[in-house]
């Protein structure tokens, strides 16, 4: 009885350990990764299994394909389609080559064809996009120098004529003091004088509008005055004060002129 009782208490069997066994087999197809980093350089690739190391048995040593050590019992001899091979190659970095029918490499190949189509339609819907936006801003710009225009004309009309007064009696008209002399007129710099000679000689498409790109070549062909550069910094840099003085506006790679 105490013994059929201790046959009931005493622990299960272990169960038998399995054996490991190769995930690969020799003439297999196999995909192996690429490992590209700091010291190592195996750029992987389709291959087929030429060996396959029992390291239970008889160790290597220490890896050389980029493992840190092995994670399984065995290595593989591999040697690649293209060119090359490898005598050692850990099991994490082969995976079994997946072949596909013929109609799944057409769709394949279909699906990806219609995605580089997509991302073209996309890229050029954009491009379309950008360009009709650069046209508005350039429209916009056209307007802003014809209100621009308008206003310095207006500045330059003379001014109506005014009705004659009476004269005054000699003894007031001698005592009234002489109106004070306009103010002299300042003279312009010497490098905003260069770049409007700069402008008006530019090449152009348009009376009243330049190329910015054109203007920088015009730019460099006119040495400029002493001092000053007539680099494209310099350029961009008169350029402003020029548009602060709203005698050109800048947009969109054009100059226009006001």
């Amino acid at each position: 009885m105490a013994a059929a009782l201790g046959e009931a208490n005493a622990p299960p069997a272990a169960a038998p350990e399995e054996e490991e066994t190769p995930r690969f087999s020799v003439g297999e197809l196999v995909e192996v990764k690429p490992r590209t980093f700091p010291g190592m350089n195996k750029p992987g690739g389709t291959a087929t299994i030429r060996k396959v190391h029992d390291e239970r048995e008889k160790d290597g040593g220490p890896m050389k394909d980029g493992s840190v050590k092995r994670t399984t019992g065995f290595t593989y001899a591999v040697k690649y389609v293209l060119n090359g091979s490898e005598k050692r190659v850990d099991a994490q970095w082969i995976s079994a080559k997946v072949e596909v029918s013929r109609e799944e490499a057409q769709d394949a190949r279909r699906e990806e064809a219609a995605k580089r189509k997509a991302e073209r339609e996309a890229e050029e819907a954009r491009k379309l996009q950008e360009e009709a936006e650069r046209q508005a801003r350039k429209r916009a710009a056209r307007e802003k120098v014809k209100q621009l225009r308008a206003a310095k004309a207006a500045r330059s009309q003379p001014p109506p004529a005014k009705k004659p007064r009476v004269a005054a009696p000699a003894s007031v008209a001698e005592a009234a003091p002489a109106p004070p002399p306009p103010p002299p007129v300042a003279e312009e710099p010497a490098d905003v004088k260069w770049m409007r000679g700069v402008l008006a000689a530019a090449p152009r498409e348009s009376p009243d509008e330049v190329d910015l790109e054109a203007l920088f070549a015009a730019a460099l062909a006119v040495p400029p005055p002493p001092g000053a550069s007539n680099d494209e910094a310099a350029v961009r840099d008169l350029l402003g004060k020029l548009e602060a003085d709203n005698c050109v506006m800048v947009c969109e790679g054009t100059v226009f002129l006001v």
